[in-house]
């Protein structure tokens, strides 16, 4: 099989691409010119693109079998960043597919904050959330109109070995006592490890029964978020967060200093965010990862193993 990977750079992507080599697959890493370089490996093949220039997708899209479509803003930055890649580039990468290769298949990969968004008050969705949405609108217009073929993986929140964003951002303010928890995240956080994913997306690829499936790629949900950073917490021998708050008092504020952020001009979020309250608030229902996900797949990894898998991680690059 020859798969084509957006967002071959990131933390999932770079592990994703390790992993489909290893097991016999040849790979096209879309790559911006001025973007870091994706794993070296035999089995890679780089290709210079971006996702949201349309004509730089062609080449890309006639050379493989399948595009696992990884590459998303995450960051901070304004609607029109977030909606520019994510909403846009989705859908560039779907009309042409469906242009110059009809029989590809495009695996895309969202997000369980998709699955969660607040419906009867959108104005608490967090412009990464509503920006995969958007542009899971998209996947499904050209599944209807244009014959797309195509699956959906709903990466719930990822750590493991090279996570530069998550775990390290969690410790950062644990050892500066600056960790609460929110009301609503005592029970089962969709925390998952890198490997799972990438091991879930390797079965949509090559699964005929998964094409036009959703699956959510989350863990065996062992614990809520607030006892994941008491576990953190014991790991650096720091305070465990003492201190919750509710859930519905700080969203509106959160929103409050977000609009105000972006009204001043200014360019980074606020200390608090929708994201953050989000974050430190999330629960999954794991009767919804049943439904989807039935008994074709489910995560291999402990939250033991995974974490010391990262720790060791962490220490050998100098981290806590």
């Amino acid at each position: 099989m020859k798969v084509g990977v957006t967002g071959s750079t990131g933390f999932l992507g770079r592990r994703f691409v390790e992993m489909a080599a290893a097991r016999g697959h040849r790979l096209v890493c879309l790559n911006r010119p001025n973007g870091r370089a994706p794993v070296a490996s035999d089995s890679v093949e780089i290709m210079l693109g971006d996702i949201t220039d349309a004509a730089s997708l062609r080449e890309f899209v006639r050379s493989v079998d399948v595009v696992v479509h990884m590459a998303a803003w995450v960051g901070n930055g304004s609607p029109a960043d977030y909606h520019k890649v994510n909403v846009c580039g989705t859908r560039n990468i779907c009309q042409t597919i469906a242009d110059h290769r009809p029989d590809c298949l495009l695996i895309y990969c969202s997000s369980v904050a998709v699955l969660r968004r607040y419906r009867l008050w959108p104005w608490f969705n967090t412009l990464y959330t509503r920006s995969k949405a958007r542009a899971e609108e998209h996947v499904r217009r050209y599944q209807a109109e244009r014959c797309l073929r195509a699956s959906y993986v709903y990466p719930g929140l990822m750590y493991g070995p090279r996570d530069e964003r998550f775990v390290p951002t969690l410790l950062k303010y644990l050892k500066r006592g600056q960790l609460f928890n929110v009301s609503g995240g005592e029970r089962w956080a969709p925390l998952v490890y890198v490997d799972d994913v990438c091991d879930l997306i390797l079965y949509v690829v090559s699964e005929r029964q998964a094409v036009g499936r959703r699956y959510i790629g989350v863990g065996k949900q062992e614990v809520g978020i607030h006892d994941f950073f008491r576990i953190l917490a014991r790991r650096i021998d720091v305070e465990e967060p003492q201190r919750k708050l509710p859930k519905y008092l700080l969203l509106p504020v959160a929103a409050f200093l977000e609009w105000s952020y972006r009204f001043l001009g200014r360019k980074q979020l606020p200390a608090l965010s929708r994201r953050v309250v989000d974050l430190l608030s999330i629960d999954f229902d794991p009767n919804l990862v049943r439904r989807f996900n039935r008994e074709e797949w489910s995560a291999r990894t402990s939250l033991h193993e995974g974490l010391n898998r990262t720790f060791e991680w962490l220490r050998l690059a100098g981290g806590p």
